[in-house]
């Protein structure tokens, strides 16, 4: 089919999920300003700091005094939507605690679609092939992507996420092996993406990434100091071993709305489809075991020390953030977000003829179809079944690992220009 005459169908496909999205985001918002959405865990937090309760940020009963306090009018929840983020964090939302909440949700919202836009922006010299497909179409996948929506909806920071790896893979692309490493630190506002991706980087001896790593966690934790003090920047660790410890009950995950059933990553696979097969006290070890083989093999797959054409380094990248999401040990909706990048850099590849050829190609074409089916992602979460995307991820996964033909599979390596172009050389 000529690409113009898919024009029609793609612009009507994507004005219904925009329109469909604004329609579910008006119905939703009255309770999101009063304070339902995930954001006013972060609003309580901060107004704890700017009340002088730093030390305290990590104590749960102190974070529902103060959301009980803020949020009088909520019936959709009964429990404290706990704040389990590191206390540098705080810094970013700070000054919203010198507003209303309502205010500071609209404000967030704001800066949300501002930091969207710029991430389209930086990816844009690597959506060429998309733009000469359709213009709008590189605008229009992020946008009209459910996660993207869920985060915008709650008011959350997974598109502050998706911008600093978007940073880290330009850092990478262009040789800036340090400045990607302190990127990749910044991301640890979400570390279970963050520290999965690092581990390659250090089994390849990519020293220069692994400093601009340490270099920015030391800043970053002096920044935490602060907002919560030392013993309170300390009790994170501790707040978060007995978080995890917690989360191993079925109740727990119920009373705190941390459920297994609704992450797509190995650990909800195994929790919410081994039972019948594997002891419960066997969960943790076989997750952990897992999710580490998989690191293990992306780093295999992807071997970052050697010269890569830039269709590997592409196709690199988007695996070891794949298996990041996969390695997870919490994962939500809306950091689904992060697939983007991959979606974005495959997409683009394909339609340059350089990848996925015949068959495969339909059936990538068919993937990406079910990831921006919002009704899809609707039905999954009424019955509970969000845990299932992880089959279709994991199908993906193996799909850009087909794909990833490296120089020492016998296949003509790429010439020096390229390799100084695509890939950071070895330290």
């Amino acid at each position: 089919m000529n690409k113009r005459n898919l024009h029609p169908f793609l612009f009507a496909f994507f004005s219904f999920l925009l329109l469909f999205h604004l329609m579910l985001f008006w119905h939703a918002k009255d309770d999101a300003l009063k304070g339902s959405a995930d954001f006013s865990a972060f609003y309580a937090a901060v107004r704890m700091v700017r009340s002088g309760q730093g030390p305290q940020l990590y104590d749960i009963a102190a974070q529902g005094r103060m959301q009980s306090v803020l949020y009088r009018k909520v019936t959709t929840r009964s429990g404290t939507l706990i704040y389990d983020h590191p206390p540098f964090e705080a810094l970013l939302y700070l000054p919203l605690a010198y507003v209303s909440y309502a205010k500071a949700y609209v404000i967030w919202v704001v800066f949300s679609v501002l930091v969207l836009l710029l991430t389209v922006r930086l990816l844009w010299p690597y959506m060429a092939e998309l733009k000469t497909y359709w213009a709008p179409l590189p605008l229009l996948l992020f946008f009209g992507f459910f996660p993207v929506f869920v985060d915008l909806l709650q008011a959350q920071d997974s598109l502050l996420l998706l911008l600093v790896y978007t940073l880290v893979f330009i850092s990478l692309k262009e040789g800036r092996d340090l400045m990607a490493g302190c990127f990749l630190a910044v991301a640890l506002f979400k570390f279970q993406y963050a520290v999965p991706f690092l581990v390659p980087f250090v089994l390849w001896r990519r020293w220069k990434v692994v400093g601009g790593f340490a270099i920015s966690s030391g800043i970053l934790f002096l920044l935490s100091l602060p907002i919560a003090g030392f013993r309170g920047a300390l009790s994170y660790a501790a707040f978060l071993s007995n978080l995890v410890k917690g989360l191993s009950s079925q109740n727990v995950q119920s009373a705190l709305g941390i459920l297994s059933s609704t992450m797509p990553n190995i650990r909800g696979a195994i929790e919410m489809m081994a039972p019948g097969f594997v002891p419960h006290s066997f969960h943790r070890p076989l997750i952990v075991l897992l999710s580490g083989a998989a690191v293990l093999w992306a780093a295999r797959r992807w071997p970052l020390g050697r010269a890569l054409s830039d269709k590997n380094f592409a196709l690199g990248f988007s695996l070891a953030l794949v298996v990041s999401i996969l390695a997870s040990y919490h994962l939500q909706l809306h950091d689904l977000s992060l697939l983007l990048i991959p979606f974005a850099l495959v997409l683009n590849r394909i339609l340059k003829n350089e990848i996925f050829t015949g068959r495969k190609r339909l059936m990538i074409y068919g993937l990406f179809a079910l990831f921006y089916l919002t009704p899809f992602y609707l039905l999954l979460i009424r019955h509970s079944l969000m845990y299932l995307l992880f089959w279709p991820i994991l199908f993906f996964l193996v799909m850009l690992s087909w794909e990833l033909v490296l120089p020492s599979k016998g296949i003509q390596g790429p010439s020096r220009e390229d390799v100084r172009g695509s890939i950071p050389n070895a330290t």
